[in-house]
């Protein structure tokens, strides 16, 4: 008997000491919520900036990640839109389907709207040259105009090096919708010849660029 009361006194005891410390944990919940309560009345100002930039900030980076995407995608589109009318406006879809006497009469047009008196050669039998160029200084320039579609080689090079004694031109110029291979373009730099590949082309074409002759670019 004595053994069962111990037991249960023991079990009553904890029972107690359970509940004081639920009801000192609610005492001290309540304190702290009131305590908090009293500090946010006090520091009203505080807690309104605090709460602005809580829900500021996130929504600002929010904005600002969307506003760098839309950006990003309206220049990228420009930039496609700027390279195509670029395109249009040099007439490189064209060139590109044209016959090589057809791309001479395209080049011969472009030149006498830059303000040169312009003679197109003889379709065989050019001696290097498809068109002469007079410029008002009285020096001319042998062109070569290659619509390729492979790389245009040395010997378009040599022949409009040829060209130049022929026709008495003192300088030279290739012109072409394609690229030079390495040696041609090597000879050419220590020939002074002037060269437009593809990329040159479009500009000259698309912007109108006059041409650009200097007394140091003479063919000897």
């Amino acid at each position: 008997m004595a053994k069962r009361r111990r037991k249960r006194y023991k079990s009553r005891r904890q029972s107690l000491v359970t509940w004081m410390f639920i009801v000192a944990s609610i005492y001290v919940v309540l304190i702290t919520v009131g305590l908090v309560i009293r500090w946010i009345s006090a520091h009203e100002d505080i807690m309104i900036i605090a709460g602005i930039l809580a829900v500021g900030v996130p929504v600002g980076y929010v904005y600002m990640k969307i506003r760098r995407a839309r950006l990003a995608r309206q220049h990228a589109e420009n930039a496609r839109l700027n390279i195509e009318q670029k395109l249009r406006n040099s007439g490189i879809p064209q060139i590109d389907v044209m016959t090589g006497r057809q791309f001479e009469e395209r080049m011969a047009l472009y030149f006498q709207d830059l303000g040169l008196r312009v003679e197109t050669t003889p379709t065989s039998g050019d001696y290097g040259a498809d068109l002469v160029l007079f410029h008002q200084d009285g020096s001319k320039t042998a062109v070569q105009a290659k619509r390729y579609s492979a790389s245009v080689g040395v010997d378009a090079v040599q022949a409009v090096i040829g060209a130049t004694r022929y026709y008495n031109a003192q300088h030279a110029m290739i012109v072409t919708n394609s690229h030079l291979t390495k040696n041609a373009k090597e000879l050419a730099q220590v020939s002074n010849v002037q060269v437009w590949e593809r990329e040159e082309l479009i500009d000259h074409l698309a912007d109108q660029v006059p041409l650009p002759i200097t007394k140091d670019k003479r063919i000897n």
